[in-house]
């Protein structure tokens, strides 16, 4: 990333700060791990940082986690497959994130800090070890997709009936056996395959908009007739 048409003493001392912030996250990251993809808008800000799979024994990338989330201008960040078992706290800098990818780690929690992340539209925390989602997690007002396959979850906090942009929620391959009360109007797709559903909840029937419903993998005995309007 190169500052351009920029001249160094005419940048506030917060913009020069944020440069320096950037080179030193990108310089380090190089030299510990080579090459990986990025992308920097037209003023030299990272925007888009890849780092899938290059801490596969999950040594070293945590340490570098802190700066990362301080990019101002940050909005996609992919940290697959990097054998992740915890996340710090997270800045209230991190508000730019949208698109956050931590598929294929080691996560059994997240830090109630991550309610910062307000700008938040995809989250994806697929095939981790998570047992229970905190409630703080209601508070990502635009959160739009949210992914939580093949986790240890049992039950689902409450608090996620507070996403009101909401569209598409995946509880794919967790250990749930019931809902207990009404997600939020706005879901158009919820996958429910591969738990312990014995019955089928009545607040799934109040989804007016919902367009697809996944129930395969459980202990169903019974549909009730409702169920047809689905895919």
């Amino acid at each position: 990333c190169i500052v351009k048409k920029k001249k160094f003493e005419h940048l506030k001392i917060q913009e020069l700060a944020e440069i320096l912030l950037n080179y030193y996250v990108i310089s380090s990251l190089k030299e510990k791990y080579g090459f990986f993809d990025y992308r920097c808008n037209n003023l030299g800000y990272i925007t888009e940082l890849d780092l899938t799979n290059v801490d596969p024994q999950g040594m070293s990338l945590s340490y570098f986690l802190d700066s990362i989330l301080t990019l101002r201008n940050l909005e996609v960040l992919d940290l697959r497959f990097n054998n992740l078992i915890k996340l710090p706290e997270i800045p209230i800098d991190s508000n730019s994130i949208t698109h956050l990818d931590l598929g294929y780690n080691r996560l059994s929690n997240l830090p109630i800090s991550f309610s910062k992340l307000k700008s938040l539209k995809d989250l994806n925390l697929k095939s981790n070890r998570l047992i229970f989602i905190p409630n703080s997690l209601g508070n990502l007002s635009s959160l739009q997709t949210l992914n939580l396959r093949n986790n240890l979850l049992k039950k689902i906090p409450e608090a996620i009936k507070s996403l009101k942009t909401l569209k598409t929620l995946n509880l794919y391959g967790n250990k749930l056996n019931s809902i207990e009360f009404e997600l939020n109007n706005s879901l158009l797709e919820l996958e429910l395959g591969w738990n312990n559903f014995s019955v089928i909840s009545q607040n799934i029937k109040s989804l007016k908009l919902l367009k697809k419903l996944g129930l395969s993998g459980n202990k169903l005995t019974k549909l009730p007739n409702w169920i047809t309007r689905f895919e």
